[in-house]
């Protein structure tokens, strides 16, 4: 039973991503043509955060549209980022930057921690293009 739930909840949950890459995409293609990233098979190794962390740092230099799936680990910290979302503001990287956008299959309301996360992955963010990002979303 308990199995079963769970993988209703991961189709759920896959489902769900799809549909914000969709839209972020402008409901385009999701991948090629720097569209979006998405993680290649053993890509990330959860074992290899700093390695992890250097593919999201190469991203966002490459200037992806989207980046799904982005880790980041500094300061004893590590994340995975839902999505990481190219805008038009300059920075460091030149003149795009990102921010970063959570989803969550709850049915409520953010709850505080969804905002802590959010500001870790700002930090991240910040630290790659050299300035904070105006908004980050969930």
């Amino acid at each position: 039973m308990a199995s079963r739930q769970r993988k209703r909840g991961i189709v759920k949950g896959d489902g769900q991503y799809h549909a914000v890459a969709r839209s972020l995409s402008g409901g385009r293609a999701l991948c090629g043509a720097g569209r979006i990233q998405l993680p290649l098979p053993g890509e990330f190794d959860p074992a290899d955060w700093a390695a992890g962390a250097a593919r999201t740092e190469e991203l966002m230099r490459a200037g992806a549209e989207v980046i799904y799936q982005a880790p980041f680990a500094f300061s004893g910290w590590r994340g995975v980022a839902d999505f990481l979302v190219r805008v038009e503001t300059p920075s460091a990287l030149g003149a795009y930057s990102y921010e970063a956008v959570d989803t969550k299959l709850a049915r409520t309301a953010a709850l505080p921690h969804h905002a802590l996360q959010l500001v870790f992955y700002a930090e991240g963010i910040a630290r790659v293009q050299g300035a904070w990002p105006t908004h980050v979303h969930v």
